[in-house]
């Protein structure tokens, strides 16, 4: 049986800065990216 469960973390959250976790790795934010889809009623 599988079981899915829905997490979510709190409204005061804050991602701890990562920059140095890793040799050679910087974190950044990612750029917003804006998605459009289109609805064909083939009916």
């Amino acid at each position: 049986m599988e079981t899915e469960i829905m997490l979510a973390a709190g409204p005061s959250f804050r991602l701890p800065d990562l920059t140095g976790v890793a040799k050679g790795i910087t974190a950044t934010t990612p750029p917003t990216l804006r998605q459009k889809a289109v609805y064909f009623d083939t009916a």
